[in-house]
């Protein structure tokens, strides 16, 4: 996901969980519609 890769890169540090799902749920929704 694109947005999760700028947010690693950006961090220096993998996302936490909770902003994991939230790009994963938006992820889902820009893909569904």
């Amino acid at each position: 996901m694109p947005a999760m890769r700028f947010a690693g890169m950006e961090l220096g540090v993998p996302p936490p969980p909770l902003l994991q799902n939230l790009l994963n749920a938006a992820d889902g929704l820009n893909r569904r519609g």
